[in-house]
Formats: structure tokens, C-alpha cells, sequence
């Protein structure tokens, strides 16, 4: 099954390419990029960049999500409100399998962009703990699903 994850950020001056290694940036509008193409580990990935309506409407369905989730109430009420000031999502595009070297790029991108992850339907903070979904019943951080700290 191809990889799937997002990333949900709170900031719009953002430079991509302090973040991702070989980055293009294609189409723009309200002066942020639509399309990231980037080397993620070891595959070549295409990150759709979701801004004003669109990530509202994209947010708006992940908090449905995120309310159907087998987890507590006051883990489901911290997803949520961890997305209140979410200003562009990067929605990875790729038909790539998970490889741990792509599983660990992720992790740093979230980690050193201060983003919310979302991956194997689980919500996973910047610091890599698991908030809520699946993950968190098998993991406490993604470190634990990586192997090794990802994050140092």
C-alpha cells in the first residue's frame, strides 16, 4: 500500500528548502506554492500544498476523522485542537511503499517544521509521540515504529 501521510503546520513563511533535500516548487498561489516535488529518504515524493479553502475544507474532514478515532475523549479534544491555528497542509502524493529511510525523513520534516503528522491513520506530534489512532495502541512515540530515535 503506497505511503500516506500529512503534515499540518501552523506557519505560512516557511522555506521549504531548509526542510527537504532537491526541492521544486511548481504553481503558486497567494504567493505559496501548489505542488512540492522533494526527495524524502529515499524516494522521490510530490507533497500537495493545501491553503485557504482547501485545507480548510481538508481540516474540517481530518477533525471528522479524528472524532471516530478508538481513543479517549481528552486525547481526541487535543488532536482537535492542535489543528485551531493550522495554516497549509502538505499532503504526500506517492505510490512508494513506507521505507524506514522515507518513514525517518518524515519524521525529521515534522520534527523541524513544528508540524502535526498525520500517518497510518494516527495523529503523531512534532516530538513524535502518538496522540491518537491505532499507532498509539501498539506506540507510545514513532520512534518505536522507526527503530531508532529519528529525531536526534
Amino acid at each position: 500500500m503506497p505511503a500516506a501521510a500529512a503534515l499540518y503546520l501552523n506557519d505560512t513563511d516557511i522555506d521549504f528548502s531548509l526542510h527537504f533535500q532537491d526541492l521544486k516548487e511548481d504553481g503558486l498561489s497567494g504567493g505559496q506554492p501548489e505542488i512540492l516535488r522533494a526527495q524524502l529518504g529515499d524516494q522521490r515524493v510530490r507533497f500537495d500544498v493545501l491553503h485557504g479553502e482547501a485545507m480548510a475544507e481538508h481540516v474540517a474532514s481530518f477533525v471528522k476523522y479524528i472524532e471516530t478515532l478508538d481513543d479517549d475523549a481528552n486525547r481526541k479534544s487535543a488532536a482537535v485542537a492542535l489543528l485551531d491555528d493550522v495554516a497549509i497542509v502538505l499532503r504526500l502524493v506517492t505510490d512508494e511503499e513506507w521505507s524506514e529511510d522515507m518513514w525517518q525523513a518524515t519524521g525529521i520534516a515534522a520534527d523541524t517544521l513544528d508540524g502535526l503528522l498525520f500517518a497510518f491513520d494516527s495523529v503523531i506530534m512534532p516530538s513524535g509521540v502518538v496522540l491518537a489512532g491505532p499507532l498509539r495502541k501498539e506506540h507510545e512515540s514513532i520512534r518505536d515504529v522507526a527503530g531508532e530515535d529519528i529525531l536526534e
